[in-house]
């Protein structure tokens, strides 16, 4: 751990300085290298000598980036400036998980670190309004309070809290409760044009901003695919969308104006509504005329694309929203929202090319966004390598993995390959692709129904989940400040050894009529799985308490409790059948298909299946 002497900082410094410390991350000491430090019209530059060490910065965040340099040992000058004017992330804090005022703290310290510049809260209902006693109830919304400490938190670094809200769809949430009845045009989305609607978005926007020292907002209004599509019909009959979306956004805006607020929002419902539903367009697609007459100037968009690995498509995507009078914000991915594991290898690549894209069409604004789709089984922390990454290739563009590395160990205090080691329970066959995800459907897919039976291969999963398992154990011993997530990838692990192969084994037994097999499962491999279950379900409640608000742990606790309460229920029902109780098992005895197939002869199967309730029963559970 470096050890610094702070008695020649500008005392704006301190109090970030003293956090650093608390946390482990840096020494104050008296006889620490003597730090000093002055503010500059661009850039960062560090130079260190036999009398200490001087940091240049331009913005206050850089200070703490050239500090990570002294934490990563390097001596020989460092002069940097970032193609971005703003780099950050979006944290969801909407998918049932709501990050803890002490994680979000946590998460600011190492973006300071790295140099990141914006952290954007994504609460599509998790903040309070107090004329909205149902918005976010019981759901960990952030309080006043809350939110002033985060902000001032947040500020002592450099770094800019910004709220992102729902202005228009992903309301769902709070949309369930009657107090919102009025509104609804319909699913999850605001009815456009009632009077209603508009004073929910003012007292929405009264609130946050007086509690962001931040005056940007981004007010969402996203994938509003059945907009004007419901009682906005019934009540106005058919509208032109765009004008609806448009005119809609003309009210939001001048609501933000009211209260000194400049927005920005999601740009694909503008394509959508152009291009038949398609947001990612080939070739030169301009808007048409008549759509790009309803933009308003006012307010950035932002283009957000998590899924290409070409440069070139980024680059075109880019050139058609340059056409816009808009200011231009450019959203990536750091994919874990796919299932209980990030895809770290996907979101690299996905994340160079976007990068390199906005570099070269000089993008000045850009963010990383941490879904929690599902209801946010993958660790928050996960995905730290690729905010690593965001920084890196705004202050020095296209860095090796080498680099990287180096970098994520000053900043994070993690072991990059360590968190890459997530990524491979996932890739249990040669053929996996991109964000497949075994893990999550192995996990709660019911031993007795089998629905993605068809799908496993009983010779190589156990040993690849038993290998993987190994690794993690090198890396638990080494202890730190991340043990916490590699603990519960690696339960997860010694579960689906057993587990993925256990429904496969109880139906070759009981087809084959061998009871004595039965017994021996009832009695052995399923004992063992509940006990590994059990053991899964601590580590995923460790894991949960560490970075989130206790709102949403019921979600997790009664999904990994239906895995353990099946088991058991299996245990007993074969027990009944192998005593002679009951004739036969019934659900055995039905035909395993592939899940949602068939597939071609010989095709490439890799399945992507994230949501709960498709995976755990063919009997939905939205009833």
């Amino acid at each position: 751990m470096v050890s610094l002497s702070i008695k020649n900082i500008d005392p704006q410094f301190h109090d970030g300085l003293n956090a650093l410390a608390a946390d482990q991350l840096i020494q104050i000491a008296e006889d620490g290298i003597i730090v000093s430090s002055t503010q500059a019209s661009d850039g960062l530059r560090v130079v260190c000598d036999a009398g200490g060490a001087h940091i240049r910065y331009h913005k206050k965040v850089e200070f703490f980036r050239g500090i990570s340099y002294l934490i990563q040992g390097v001596r020989e000058p460092i002069d940097e400036v970032s193609a971005f004017e703003d780099n950050g992330y979006m944290l969801d804090c909407s998918r049932n998980a709501v990050a803890s005022v002490s994680a979000v703290k946590k998460l600011v310290r190492h973006m300071a670190l790295m140099g990141l510049s914006t952290l954007q809260l994504y609460t599509e209902d998790t903040f309070e309004i107090p004329e909205w006693t149902y918005f976010g109830y019981q759901r960990g919304r952030y309080t006043g309070a809350e939110i002033k400490e985060m902000d001032a938190y947040a500020r002592q670094f450099g770094i800019e809290l910004i709220p992102c809200v729902q202005t228009l769809a992903h309301l769902n949430q709070a949309l369930r409760w009657r107090q919102f009845g009025g509104m609804i045009d319909c699913n999850d989305i605001l009815l456009a044009g009632d009077d209603e609607t508009y004073r929910f978005i003012d007292d929405m926007m009264r609130q946050l901003s007086s509690q962001f020292s931040t005056r940007r907002v981004h007010i969402g209004m996203d994938e509003a695919h059945m907009l004007g599509l419901g009682r906005y019909l019934s009540k106005n009959g058919y509208q032109n969308r765009n004008e609806i979306i448009c005119n809609h956004l003309t009210k939001v805006v001048d609501i933000c104006k009211k209260y000194g607020l400049k927005p920005m929002m999601w740009s694909d419902m503008f394509f959508r509504l152009a291009f038949n539903g398609n947001y990612y367009v080939q070739g030169d697609q301009p808007l048409p005329p008549e759509t790009l007459a309803l933009l308003n100037p006012d307010v950035e968009l932002v283009y957000w694309d998590y899924y290409h690995k070409e440069q070139d498509h980024y680059i075109n995507q880019i050139r058609q929203h340059q056409k816009m009078p808009n200011t231009l914000v450019f959203a990536g991915g750091a994919w874990k929202w796919h299932g209980l594991l990030p895809d770290l290898k996907y979101s690299e690549v996905t994340t160079r090319s976007a990068l390199n894209a906005c570099r070269e069409r000089d993008i000045k604004d850009v963010f990383a966004t941490g879904w929690g789709d599902d209801g946010a089984e993958c660790a928050a922390f996960s995905i730290l390598p690729i905010l690593q990454l965001y920084a890196e290739m705004g202050y020095q563009g296209d860095i090796d993995r080498d680099v990287l590395s180096a970098r994520f160990t000053a900043c994070t205090g993690g072991i990059l390959e360590d968190f890459y080691l997530m990524d491979e329970p996932n890739e249990t066959t040669p053929t996996f692709k991109d964000t497949m995800n075994p893990t999550k459907y192995l996990l709660y897919q019911d031993v007795m129904i089998g629905l993605f039976d068809m799908h496993v291969d009983a010779q190589t999963f156990p040993k690849h989940f038993r290998e993987c398992a190994l690794k993690l154990e090198k890396v638990i011993k080494r202890g730190g400040r991340w043990s916490y997530m590699f603990q519960h990838v690696h339960a997860m692990c010694l579960l689906l050894e057993k587990k993925c192969t256990l429904g496969l084994e109880i139906t070759e037994r009981y087809l084959n009529a061998d009871k004595q097999g039965l017994q021996d499962l009832v009695h052995g491999a399923l004992q063992e799985t509940i006990a590994l279950a059990k053991q899964y379900l601590i580590t995923a409640e460790t894991q949960w308490l560490e970075e989130n608000k206790a709102f949403g742990l019921e979600v997790i606790h009664i999904r990994i409790g239906g895995v353990l309460t099946r088991l058991e229920a299996a245990a007993r029902r074969i027990q009944s059948y192998v005593d002679g109780h009951i004739d036969s098992l019934e659900e055995l005895e039905t035909e395993r298909l592939q899940f949602n197939g068939p597939y071609q002869p010989d095709a490439d199967v890799n399945i992507f299946e994230n949501r709960y309730q498709n995976i755990v029963s063919a009997s939905r559970l939205s009833w």
